[in-house]
């Protein structure tokens, strides 16, 4: 059965009747979420659309249920209601038991554990479109195939790697690292799923040749090498980081791993003694080391500060990686600072070996840093900063970014710039990729309703140039505008498009008919129009299906939106 999303919410999107569009005024920013979710994950499209996937109770507390959402690039809703997926969950759930990925296609793939009897938690999986539709079963693929539930009683710690042929990869820990490979039509190929051994924590990644990389915690970190079936193709694993990782707090929380054209990127920290710094690794996908350290990592800055969690951006056309971690006063909790380094592909570091200091060290917290690489070699930096000393729950946080080029120096005029405003407490910055020279920027926000409701997702776009906001050119484009009319609609092979204009003169128009996705797939006037009544006279090709479509007419002075049946 397929999920029908309603016929106006796209046309609805483009009206802007969802009040979003990107703010310029950082004191406001745009309330994606209409409610809290526990967890939140983004997708973006090359298009610069993208996806959120919530997580939270609905109805029942223990009925912990995750919600897909889709907008475009202005921060519109293209569905007017999320998708729902019904699941069997307990209070157990936990941020690594949920996923979001999109294939080559743009299709949403989601992964959520759910009951199967007795309290063993099995993962189910679900493809969908950007129009709405279910592509796999309404009620999922379980992962563990026809036998219907895991032999091991614990699952967790879910990745997914979507395929060219529009197959997917699982992997989780279970009894031991488990894979499962379902396809594009939806079928479990792999049984109950493959165990390929001990370890936790695994992340996968495409190693070319239908290879994959599969990347685990054993006593520190180690990789291997998987063909197309699932089967070893090195001789044994090869050490990651052979070092001492924390052993108090779970791997999720701090690793970071980024791929890359050769190979991937392990973010994480390890510890010398008491003292722990920022490090990086980098596996290729032959099983060599990029880095002379090799399994005993990289350090990313030699200040005498104890450093935290590096987040990375992987420039390819330079082979650099850019990095950015909290560093804190030894043996201190809130006397922090945030830290930059540029790294060149065999690990040598390129800027200051204390790296570039971002903000000063002083008493206060700062957190959840994240970076992406922008136009003409330069890297965006995002990240948190208590407002004032130490922490507590409900302290004000500020959401910072600054712009640095490949030497390590400020681009914007005001080096580091406010994002969010230092009204609310916020948690956990998502930066997307680059896509028409600007950013978007997402978090929890707990400004709603006083601070009552905490963790709805705010986004804010940001320009190469620093600014904010729809821009002029775009909030004019936005506004929509009345009086265009077709019949008849139904239409089987002849239309007659209307459209009357307030205009004193001419205006230039162009009426295109666009699929439910905005995909333009026919143009249908391109022209003037005159003041008064305008009518067009349209001929539907032969090779235009039948279904839903949107007219969407276009002028300097606004949109007009409408919707035809094509019979």
């Amino acid at each position: 059965m397929k999920r029908a999303i309603s016929l106006l919410a796209f046309a609805l999107s483009g009206l802007g009747l969802a009040n979003a569009q990107w703010s310029s005024d950082p004191a406001e920013n745009l309330q994606l979420m209409d409610k809290s979710y526990w967890s939140t994950e983004v997708s973006m499209l090359p298009d610069g659309s993208f996806y959120i996937l919530g997580v939270s109770p609905i109805g029942d507390i223990h009925n912990v249920t995750p919600s897909l959402f889709y907008f475009d690039k202005d921060g519109r809703k293209v569905w007017e209601d999320p998708m729902v997926f019904e699941i069997d969950s307990t209070m157990s759930w936990i941020k690594t038991n949920t996923q979001l990925a999109t294939d080559q296609d743009g299709n949403a793939i989601v992964v959520a554990q759910d009951l199967c009897g007795n309290q063993i938690e099995k993962y189910t999986a679900w493809k969908v479109s950007k129009t709405g539709e279910y592509i796999w079963p309404e009620e999922g693929v379980n992962l563990h195939g026809e036998a219907g539930k895991p032999d091991a009683e614990i699952n967790a710690a879910i990745k997914m790697l979507p395929q060219s042929d529009g197959s997917c990869l699982f992997a989780w820990m279970g009894d031991g690292i488990m894979l499962q490979k379902v396809s594009n039509e939806g079928e479990a190929l792999w049984g109950q799923g493959k165990n390929i051994g001990g370890g936790a924590y695994p992340y996968i990644f495409d190693a070319g040749d239908g290879d994959i990389l599969v990347i685990y915690q054993s006593s520190g970190l180690e990789a291997r090498r998987l063909d197309y079936e699932g089967n070893d193709v090195w001789a044994a694993p090869v050490p990651v980081f052979s070092g001492e990782l924390n052993p108090q707090i779970p791997l999720w929380t701090y690793l970071k791993v980024l791929p890359t054209s050769e190979g991937v990127l392990v973010g994480y920290y390890g510890f010398e003694g008491d003292a722990h710094y920022a490090m990086m690794s980098y596996i290729k996908f032959d099983g060599t080391h990029a880095f002379a350290e090799a399994d005993q990592g990289l350090r990313l800055g030699y200040s005498d500060n104890w450093g935290y969690e590096p987040a990375m951006a992987f420039d390819e056309e330079e082979k650099a990686v850019y990095a950015i971690w909290q560093e804190n006063a030894p043996g201190t909790q809130f006397t922090s600072r945030f830290v930059t380094q540029k790294v060149s592909g065999n690990g040598e570091l390129l800027w200051d070996p204390n790296g570039v200091e971002l903000i000063p060290l002083k008493e206060r917290a700062v957190g959840y840093q994240a970076a992406s690489i922008g136009p003409k070699n330069t890297v965006l930096f995002a990240f948190m900063e208590h407002g004032g000393v130490g922490i507590s729950a409900g302290d004000p946080i500020l959401l910072k970014a600054t712009l640095m080029d490949k030497d390590g120096a400020f681009v914007w005029d005001n080096s580091v710039q406010t994002i969010g405003p230092e009204t609310s407490t916020k948690y956990d910055v998502q930066i997307s990729s680059c896509i028409d020279d600007q950013w978007i920027l997402f978090w929890e926000d707990c400004r709603v309703d006083g601070g009552v409701s905490d963790g709805i997702i705010f986004g804010q776009n940001l320009r190469v140039d620093g600014s904010m906001g729809s821009g002029a050119a775009n909030e004019s484009l936005s506004r929509t505008i009345p009086g265009l009319s077709i019949t008849p609609n139904p239409v089987e092979d002849q239309a007659r498009i209307t459209y009357t204009s307030q205009s004193n003169g001419r205006i230039e128009a162009e009426i295109s008919l666009l699929r439910l996705d905005g995909a333009k797939v026919a143009s249908l006037y391109n022209g003037s129009l005159q003041s008064g009544q305008n009518t067009i006279e349209w001929n539907r090709p032969a090779n235009l299906p039948a279904g839903l479509y949107i007219v969407q007419m276009a002028t300097n002075q606004g949109n007009a939106f409408c919707k035809i049946i094509l019979k």
